[in-house]
């Protein structure tokens, strides 16, 4: 008897004790809090992580679909902003709504993305001052992918979007001599291009419907060419998608003043806010020079190719007769004089 009860005693502390290592090991949640594990900060909430940020000597990093058994599901608003980390680096495995907050890399020192989760889900300037960038690559299946080492986004079989061409890579496609045309999508998507060091001049083509805001900021231009027929106008440009600047020259498919009027004051188009940039497609003055039909009602837009001279916060049109107002800011500095400020 008093085996029998020794036995069951034992048996039970046995069931017990394997009881609690069982519920030791199957509890996988983790604390609420914050982590930090390979140069990566984690915080985790409701079972979730969401890198916030990096360790100020992480140069290299890789983003895990799962931290310590939780499910990564983002990264947070300016996580890797104006960090050292130079490579970034997504798991080849299958992220479930992993999405990027706003300006993650902006200001930092990536050079590479490695692997970007083909069905991330990005902010309109996820991907905004990535000065340093020279690749990017996509990995599984979504709407991104990598043509020509420029990051794509395809909605449906008419919408495509670029959303990034590296700023410290030359491009691949549709480039000569510094002259990239722009063509093979519908839309320039915001920041898309913004930063590029080897462009110079642009052609927009006809087939291009939008271009977002800061879509070719902080870019040194020396001209851009809207190659499509006057008639077909009703290209979107953001009055913010180009660094503007008195060096900078803009030519817009119009062979009369008229025509120049009709595009600037379509109604889908901001590129009238640089109207003192824009000249009509063959226009061939190399001098600071103006058209008047940009002016309006204010002077016969009959008079073409007006020169002007800059006085103060003023300009004066030398043509019958002077008028005198105050010009854009940008008017008055180069390229090199706005990225400065």
């Amino acid at each position: 008897m008093v085996k029998t009860i020794l036995s069951n005693l034992c048996l039970a502390v046995v069931i017990l004790a394997s009881g609690l290592i069982f519920s030791a090991c199957g509890d996988s949640t983790l604390k609420n809090g914050t982590y930090e594990d390979a140069g990566v900060i984690y915080n985790v909430s409701n079972n979730s992580a969401t890198i916030t940020g990096v360790s100020e000597s992480a140069t290299e990093i890789v983003v895990p679909t799962e931290f310590k058994g939780v499910k990564v599901v983002g990264i947070s608003d300016n996580a890797l902003s104006g960090s050292s980390v130079t490579k970034v680096s997504f798991e080849q495995k299958d992220f479930k709504l992993l999405s990027l907050g706003e300006k993650v890399f902006s200001n930092s020192q990536v050079k590479t993305i490695e692997n970007l989760p083909a069905n991330v889900i990005l902010s309109e300037n996820s991907l905004e001052g990535l000065k340093n960038l020279e690749t990017i690559s996509t990995y599984g299946v979504g709407e991104f992918s990598v043509v020509n080492n420029a990051l794509i986004q395809t909605k449906d079989e008419n919408t495509k979007y670029l959303r990034l061409l590296p700023a410290n890579s030359q491009p691949q496609d549709n480039f000569n001599n510094g002259t990239y045309t722009v063509t093979g999508y519908n839309w320039v998507f915001d920041y898309a291009v913004e930063y590029n060091q080897f462009i110079k001049d642009l052609i927009i083509c006809n087939d291009i419907q939008r271009i977002e805001s800061y879509a070719f900021a902080n870019i040194n231009l020396d001209s851009i060419t809207f190659a499509d027929d006057v008639s077909k106008n009703d290209i979107f440009v953001d009055g913010t998608a180009f660094t503007a600047h008195k060096d900078l020259k803009i030519y817009v498919p119009a062979e009369t003043e008229r025509e120049l009027s009709s595009w600037l004051n379509y109604s889908k188009n901001y590129i009238y806010g640089h109207n003192w940039l824009v000249h009509p497609v063959g226009c061939t003055n190399e001098g600071q020079h103006c058209h008047g039909g940009r002016l309006g009602n204010t002077v016969p837009a009959s008079y073409t190719g007006w020169r002007y001279s800059i006085s103060g916060n003023s300009y004066t049109i030398n043509a019958n007769y002077t008028y005198i107002s105050t010009i854009p800011n940008y008017m008055l500095k180069t390229y090199d004089e706005i990225v400065a400020e």
